[in-house]
């Protein structure tokens, strides 16, 4: 009985479970190690919910599977799923691959999943690869754009700068050199430094005074 459900669980997602619950089939998600340049396989995972779901699915599998009428199909599961509540501490049902039925010490029922098989979940190698001629949309603010876009963008500001900067380079050199010029020609040159000419002593000062006998 317990392989005809966890078959037709991991077949339909779901099992109901008439007075238990019902066993969900949740798909797993791929889960990227960008250090070890690894992407790890989804792997399913069983969940247990309190909340009932039909039944009628199950009891029409039941009853081919086990060539019985619809009747008989639906006592049946309804007796195993009073087995599973009625499960001392100790022990456990366990349903194929899926999982188990277990109680925990207050008596509270829950299932416990089963670890998927590592050989169907393997990691695969995942490297970024990256094309710098690839055209990839981008927000930026409120303005949806693309990379080719934005790379000319940042060109043109990039060359008008430069553009800017030679000119402001241009013109102080040309603002130099004229202030240079004009210091350094004519009556100019007198204003421009030290440049005061000095008119030498006719005779020199005595420094000493030569004394008479």
């Amino acid at each position: 009985m317990e392989k005809l459900l966890a078959l037709y669980l991991f077949q339909h997602k779901i099992c109901p479970l008439p007075t238990v619950g019902t066993l969900l089939l949740q798909p797993g998600n791929a889960v990227a190690l960008q250090a070890d340049k690894l992407l790890n396989a989804p792997a399913p995972n069983v969940v247990f919910s309190v909340s009932e779901y039909n039944t009628e699915g199950l009891v029409q599998s039941l009853s081919t599977a086990l060539n019985i009428d619809s009747t008989s199909a639906r006592l049946t599961l309804e007796n195993f799923c009073k087995s599973i509540l009625q499960m001392g501490e100790n022990s456990a049902i366990k349903f194929s691959n899926a999982g188990s039925f277990k109680k925990d010490e207050n008596g509270q029922l829950f299932f416990e999943p089963a670890q998927p098989n590592a050989a169907f979940v393997q990691p695969t190698i995942a490297e970024r690869v990256i094309h710098p001629q690839a055209t990839h949309s981008m927000l930026v603010g409120d303005t949806h754009t693309n990379t080719v876009a934005m790379t000319e963008m940042l060109s043109a500001e990039n060359q008008k700068r430069s553009l800017a900067w030679a000119w402001w380079s241009i013109g102080l050199a040309v603002a130099a050199a004229s202030v240079i010029v004009f210091y350094s020609t004519g009556n100019n040159a007198a204003h421009f430094g030290n440049a005061n000419k000095i008119s030498p002593a006719k005779e020199p000062a005595a420094t000493y005074s030569i004394g008479t006998k």
